[in-house]
């Protein structure tokens, strides 16, 4: 028994088929951008504070993306474990003495996370060694730590004092006869340098 398929049934199997291995082709493409497959390996720094640290974040060794972050979960201990994914080919890399330096881009947006090695070689961090972090302050940390309540009331207080000033200024003609003070000011220096 045969099938017979008309011109446009042909045409949209042939349209299907190929939509499959594009979609096929796309994935296998995101796949090796995105590095799904890769061997990582694990490393743990412990922070302070965790805000702004997600996962997926880029963990960066002398500026090149060497890895991303993982799960980020509170300890015991109030400290932030961050788990940060390097990639095989780049772990050799951590040594004995890295620090994880927690940063933001310009000091705005999302947190990453800086490996800074030391200047001579030392041996590899072992797989799920734990990492000293340095976490200095930025714009938005230090924005989020002041007062700004403090700072308000005083500027209330002097936006007040300017009202009443600009107030009483305005009372008796006082501001017509400061203007008129400055105006003869001129023909008065000019009179003392007669003198």
């Amino acid at each position: 028994m045969k099938i017979y398929l008309s011109y446009r049934e042909r045409a949209a199997g042939i349209f299907l088929v190929l939509a499959v291995v594009m979609v096929i082709v796309f994935v296998a493409g995101a796949a090796i951008q995105n590095r799904w497959f890769a061997t990582r390996v694990t490393y743990h720094p412990y922070v302070a504070r965790g805000e702004g640290l997600t996962p997926g974040s880029p963990v960066l060794l002398s500026g090149i993306v060497v890895g991303e972050i993982g799960a980020v979960e509170i300890r015991e201990d109030n400290r932030v474990d961050v788990e940060l994914l390097i990639l095989e080919k780049y772990a050799h890399r951590v040594q004995g003495g890295c620090k994880a330096s927690v940063r933001r881009l310009l000091g705005i947006g999302e947190k990453r996370i800086h490996l800074v090695t030391p200047e001579e070689k030392g041996d590899r961090l072992p797989a799920g060694a734990v990492i000293p972090a340095d976490e200095p302050m930025d714009l938005i940390d230090i924005a989020a730590t002041l007062d700004l309540g403090k700072y308000m009331s005083t500027l209330d207080r002097a936006v007040n004092s300017m009202e009443i000033l600009l107030g009483k200024m305005e009372e008796e003609n006082r501001l017509e006869r400061m203007i008129q003070a400055f105006d003869e000011f001129g023909p008065t220096m000019r009179n003392l340098n007669v003198l």
